[in-house]
């Protein structure tokens, strides 16, 4: 006869709420930050020399496109390499914010090639496997986040501070409008 054993759902517990807490953080940062990151990239597509490099760039076969994923990835890595040496040095902030510097640089690097190389990334098996399971992952944890108490707080916070920021910024603009315009 074999006994309960509570102990495993208390490491379940241990294991999984931080998973939650990380996966938690992933989502609002991709449902707050990547649209402004977006269009920042996008505006940089529009530059004449960027626009030409872009054209290349979608136009690389399915290998070269995997492998232009890459080379940013080994370009930020002399950054993040500086970064844990200044936190191991105690210089804390500095360190932190090189990190942080360096992962928004590759999240906007990584999404603009993204959307340029999909399709030939998509045409190769094992990245078509691999996005297909990611992105049935990615529906997972967001449907579970949705359903929790504290990320539809969070969310509803979130939404309100928005709003805030938004009618502060359209009053300020009327503002320097209308003193502009002399009234």
């Amino acid at each position: 006869m074999s006994t309960p054993q509570p102990h495993r759902s208390r490491w379940r517990r241990w294991l999984v709420s931080p998973l939650a807490l990380l996966a938690a953080l992933v989502l609002l940062f991709e449902e707050w930050g990547w649209q402004p990151i977006a269009r920042a990239m996008a505006a940089l597509g529009r530059l004449p020399a960027v626009r030409a490099l872009e054209t290349r760039i979608a136009a690389l076969p399915p290998w070269g496109a995997a492998t232009a994923f890459v080379v940013p990835a080994l370009l930020l890595l002399p950054f993040k390499l500086a970064a844990v040496w200044l936190i191991a040095r105690g210089a804390l902030l500095p360190g932190l914010l090189t990190i942080i510097s360096a992962k928004l640089v590759g999240t906007a690097v990584a999404a603009r090639l993204y959307a340029l190389c999909a399709p030939a990334l998509l045409s190769l098996g094992w990245f078509a496997w691999a996005h297909d399971k990611l992105l049935r992952f990615h529906r997972f944890v967001h449907d579970w986040l949705q359903r929790q108490p504290l990320w539809q707080a969070t969310h509803a916070l979130l939404r309100k501070l928005r709003r805030l920021r938004e009618g502060f910024f359209s009053r300020v603009w009327r503002r320097l409008l209308r003193r502009q315009s002399g009234r």
